[in-house]
């Protein structure tokens, strides 16, 4: 796998063995050098996916203080060791979605216009989107 966009569900939120199960298949891809993009939009249960896989990397690393979230992540070697670059955006209902970098294996970056994609999946799904 080169790289994985995860879009938080309800469930993977519901119970903590879910939470654990989510954030250890993310760690997983980072640790095999896939990119990786979660996307957090579940309103009805709390928590950071996001928050709790930092914790498994970098105990001091910067936390969103937002529910509603996207992030990036790009497993890097600097000087030797394992680091990762991370991208974090909090989101707000209404607002418009960003445009994350996806790395690749292989040491391609994709732009990813969440909110064209967002636009374009509705259409073609004929969900009505209201501004």
């Amino acid at each position: 796998m080169a790289g994985a966009i995860e879009l938080v569900s309800p469930a993977n939120k519901d119970r903590p063995a879910h939470r654990q199960a989510f954030v250890s298949k993310c760690e997983s891809y980072l640790q095999n050098g896939a990119g990786l993009i979660i996307v957090d939009v579940v309103t009805e249960r709390g928590g950071s996916l996001h928050n709790e896989l930092l914790g498994r990397f970098d105990p001091a690393a910067i936390r969103i203080e937002s529910e509603l979230y996207a992030a990036a992540y790009h497993a890097v070697e600097r000087e030797g060791q394992a680091a990762l670059d991370v991208w974090q955006y909090a989101l707000e209902l209404g607002a418009e979605l960003p445009t994350m970098p996806l790395f690749l294996t292989g040491g391609v970056c994709l732009p990813v216009d969440l909110g064209r994609s967002y636009g374009r999946t509705c259409a073609e799904q004929r969900i009505p989107v209201f501004a």
